[in-house]
């Protein structure tokens, strides 16, 4: 199964909708996410723009192998505790608002099961540090994940839209 990596708004817009479902009828996922968000930073709206008809052009999809390989790089560099938004994952979702916060939380939902909310802009620093150690000698796999989730962090913080990690 693979992991896609995209920025873009979590409810999607009317232009990117299926046929027939309307503005005011979320996905029920896509409203659970959106809600724990503003619990979780007890805003009474979200800092971007949801739903959102803009979207980023920065798209990949790697193996959870790849994804597994960054990890481990940050392991070996010693370098764990100052990279929670680039080792936190959920199973299926995870979601890095255009925000600025120390460390991922998770959340639960009916629908959508669980998910994690990091940082955007933590996410970059934290890849930005990652890759001063990225050479010709780190896997292609590993460089390619990292090249892509950094243009995506970038891309987000350029947007202010999230960047998904979905399963």
């Amino acid at each position: 199964m693979g992991i896609s990596i995209s920025v873009e708004s979590i409810v999607v817009s009317e232009s990117r909708r299926r046929p027939g479902a309307t503005v005011d009828h979320l996905d029920p996922g896509q409203d659970e996410v959106i809600r724990a968000i503003l619990d979780h930073f007890g805003w009474k709206e979200l800092p971007w723009e949801e739903p959102s008809h803009r979207v980023g052009t920065t798209r990949g999809s790697f193996s959870h192998s790849s994804f597994s390989g960054l990890a481990t790089l940050v392991y070996d560099l010693d370098i764990e505790d100052h990279c929670p938004h680039v080792l936190e994952r959920d199973t299926y979702c995870t979601f890095h608002i255009p925000v600025d916060f120390e460390r991922p939380w998770a959340g639960k939902g009916g629908q959508m099961g669980s998910f994690v909310i990091g940082s955007s802009p933590r996410l970059l620093t934290e890849l930005e540090v990652v890759g001063t150690s990225i050479d010709e000698h780190t896997r292609g796999n590993v460089r390619d994940v990292w090249e892509v989730l950094i243009a995506a962090a970038r891309e987000s913080a350029a947007l202010n839209l999230p960047l998904q990690l979905l399963w």
